[in-house]
């Protein structure tokens, strides 16, 4: 029963996680939007913090892939 329950726990927080990575690659598809929407525009876009948002969510999700395939 405790293997269960605590699976279970695991299992939860995993979802918790992965909704907030939902939340943020929405939020850097909001990002990458905005800059585009400048750039065919003809105008000029600093997009180095969109990039450090991408790196910072892909290893996020990387982390999570690897905590749900052990």
């Amino acid at each position: 029963m405790l293997a269960v329950i605590a699976t279970r726990g695991r299992h939860d927080a995993l979802v918790v996680a992965l909704q907030d990575v939902a939340h943020q690659l929405s939020a850097i598809g909001n990002n990458l939007n905005q800059i585009a929407h400048v750039l065919n525009g003809g105008r000029s876009a600093d997009v180095g913090q969109t990039l450090l948002a991408v790196d910072n969510a892909t290893a996020h999700v990387r982390s999570l892939l690897r905590e749900i395939r052990v």
